[in-house]
Parts: C-alpha cells; structure tokens; sequence
C-alpha cells in the first residue's frame, strides 16, 4: 500500500509504480463524520492493508491521516472517485483496476461499494472482510495469464459472490447486490497524465 496525502500525491506514485504490477486498489471514503471510523482503521492498519497487498502482488492506494502532515494534505478520495465516474453517493469503497499491456491504458475498473457501518462494528469483522476481499484479488492474480483476462477473471469471482458462496465476510458488507462497474471515461489517462504532467513542472519550477 502507497499512503497519498493528495490528488498530486496520488498521480505521482501511481507513474512510480504503473509498471509494476498488473493490479491496482484505492481505497475510497471521504471526510464526512460516517466515514470517520474509515480513516481511523486504515490508519490503524496500514501496515497489515501493505501485507495484504504484497501478498496479491499488487499495489494499493489509502489517504492516510498523520499528525505531522503539514501543508495541503487533502482526502484525493472524491476527486479520484469522479475519475472512474464513481458518485459520492456511492462511496465508501474499493475501486480496482488494471493497466493494460501498452502500460499507457487502463481498462475497465471494477468498483465495489462497502456499507459504513462495517467500520463501525467489530474490528475483526472488518479484518475478515478485507482479508476476503484481498484473497479474492490473490485468487485472481494466479488463475489467469494475461492482463486482459484479470479483471474478468475477478469480476466473475465477485459477481458469483452473492449466488454461490453467500457466508463469505465480504457479501454481508458489499453496499449493493451486485457488484458496480466504473465505466472509465475517454478522457481519464489524459486527466491523469496531464496532472502528472502540472506535478512535474511545479517540480521543475521549484
């Protein structure tokens, strides 16, 4: 997992680590009181969210809340939700997505809404839907070959959640019955590179 203390932030490392794996999370709440309790488990689990995360071999983004941050340190949740088209509406939740073989393009992304008072329950449960969520991301890094193949892959492992395997932790809590797809816009690398684009010469500039 990659902590973000901004939209800039986020664009930045995401071209660090574009290349480098086929998998890619956000996790997406924002700064009303509700989603308060989200901030504080990522915080708190940072480093066990990481874990998770090299496990899958993929790479993972969470605004994460320090106390010595200082300067701009805004939430970038709402901004990269409306990226993949996802309303504030429909967060909290979890946003995947893959490059595809030209690292230039990203496909489809696969959007799955969490209920808030998950955060608000038992720890553990929320332990054990993450641990769910991320081994149903494992599962599909090691069955399938091509990037292509991926997010189906993953897809239909959610999708089938909710039919077949209805004790899993993740179900209880997924905010819809079926899972949502963000329909990427045209213009998102263009948004994304152009911000890269802004950081780097803000960067040059001093």
């Amino acid at each position: 997992m990659l902590p973000v203390s901004g939209y800039q932030d986020f664009i930045n490392k995401f071209h660090q680590v574009k290349d480098r794996s086929r998998l890619y999370v956000f996790i997406l709440f924002d700064d009303r009181p509700s989603h308060h309790a989200i901030q504080k488990f990522v915080d708190e689990s940072f480093g066990w969210l990481d874990s998770l995360a090299a496990a899958a071999n993929m790479f993972g983004f969470a605004f994460l809340h320090r106390e010595e941050n200082t300067g701009n340190v805004v939430n970038p949740s709402l901004k990269v939700a409306s990226l993949f088209g996802i309303r504030p509406n429909q967060l909290p939740g979890v946003v995947v997505f893959t490059m595809l073989p030209d690292s230039e393009s990203i496909s489809e992304a696969i959007f799955l809404p969490l209920k808030a008072r998950l955060f608000s329950e038992d720890i553990s449960v929320v332990e054990e839907v993450f641990a769910d969520l991320f081994a149903l991301f494992q599962e599909a890094q090691a069955t399938t070959i091509t990037r292509e193949e991926l997010l189906a892959e993953l897809r239909d492992k959610i999708s089938s959640l909710n039919r077949r395997q209805i004790l899993r932790p993740i179900v209880t809590f997924l905010g819809e019955r079926l899972v949502s797809l963000a329909k990427l816009p045209d213009k998102l690398l263009e948004a994304m590179a152009g911000a890269f684009g802004e950081g780097l010469a803000k960067g040059i500039a001093g």
